[in-house]
């Protein structure tokens, strides 16, 4: 029998009917105020589910290190340009928890037994919570009965392509929500904290025995047996193509600067501008005629 996995089923539970659903709507940074805790994620003592000011639920990653600030920074600048793409990924905001609200949910304190730490008041990374359209959860695996039920294989594509321009190191992650019907699912990519990681370096003097490619698919390798469909490579190489140098600075200019260090992002634009000459190495099919400028 064939078997699928729902994401967190619990964590939606007896929540308010405003959760959002997933959404492609391009939303800039904002700043919003957590009013309320729901729980812990049991995967991590550094995430919680929490409502916030604007009356969404937002899955809450601590910002308590120099390596969760470098994650939560490349994880919203890498959610600012999916919607650039109009890829689908979760909004997100910058979540201002107050002395009074960590003095309110003890349970936001972490850490093992005795060395448990009280977190810094200040601006974290949200992720809004992702949901259907009917306030169902989302699905992390599917059957093989019901991968033609996903309305936006295309966009596995358009994201291998992203993950790669942007030197992803961790294998795609993906969520599936239903759409329109019970029928229709639709795809939405989560988990950028790696991307951007790699910045130091360029594609081919990387090595592995697989295929960079392979690296930062999903571990479902049928949502890409269209990979090298007529056109499609190129359709979403262009797209990237045209993010130009000022767009990239845009981006970079919406991250709190609560979480870089000083500079440290200045390498970031120009070598994205650099990796799509890169990418010819990965997919020979790609336009070597455009490149962003």
């Amino acid at each position: 029998m064939e078997k699928f996995a729902l994401v967190n089923s619990n964590c939606v539970s007896q929540i308010p009917h405003t959760c959002a659903s997933s959404s492609n709507e391009n939303t800039k940074s904002r700043i919003v105020d957590a009013i309320e805790l729901y729980r812990a994620l049991e995967d991590d003592s550094e995430r919680f589910l929490v409502r916030a000011s604007d009356d969404q639920l937002y899955l809450l990653k601590l910002v308590n290190s120099q390596l969760r600030r470098r994650l939560v920074a490349n994880e919203a600048l890498t959610s600012i340009l999916l919607e650039k793409l109009e890829l689908p990924t979760p909004n997100w905001a910058a979540v201002h928890i107050s002395e009074e609200f960590i003095d309110m949910y003890p349970a936001l304190w972490f850490g093992p037994g005795k060395r448990r730490r009280r977190p810094k008041a200040g601006l974290h990374f949200g992720s809004q919570l992702v949901m259907g359209k009917d306030k169902s959860p989302p699905y992390e695996f599917l059957p093989s009965s019901w991968i033609s039920r996903v309305r936006n294989s295309e966009e596995f594509i358009g994201i291998t392509v992203f993950d790669r321009w942007c030197g992803s190191r961790q294998i795609r992650q993906v969520q599936y929500v239903r759409d329109d019907s019970n029928r229709s699912l639709r795809a939405v990519f989560v988990g950028h904290g790696y991307c951007l990681s790699d910045s130091q370096l360029s594609f081919r003097n990387r090595t592995s025995n697989k295929s960079q490619s392979e690296n930062v698919r999903t571990t479902d390798q049928r949502n890409y047996e269209q990979i090298l469909a007529s056109g499609t490579l190129k359709r979403w190489a262009q797209r990237i193509g045209a993010i130009s140098l000022g767009d990239l600075w845009d981006a970079l200019s919406l991250i709190p600067e609560e979480w870089t260090a000083p500079n440290e992002f200045q390498r970031v634009a120009p070598f994205l501008m650099k990796r799509y000459v890169d990418l010819q190495a990965e997919f020979p099919s790609l336009p070597m005629e455009r490149t962003p400028s």
